[in-house]
């Protein structure tokens, strides 16, 4: 895995570590699209890939 990626073993995506700075929704898509990271193509990820983010086991 390269610097500023990590990969998710259970769906096998890879996201980006780092933070994204804000922006309206509607701009999202497009900075997804203009990211090199790592030299893939890359896209912004639905609300059920969203969920594979989140750790039950922290959630009060």
């Amino acid at each position: 895995m390269r610097a500023g990626q990590v990969l998710d073993p259970a769906t096998g995506l890879t996201w980006q570590r780092a933070i994204s700075p804000a922006m309206p929704a509607d701009n999202a898509a497009g900075y997804c699209a203009k990211l090199t990271l790592g030299g893939h193509e890359w896209r912004l990820p639905g609300v059920q890939e969203l969920a594979t983010t989140v750790d039950e086991s922290r959630v009060p």
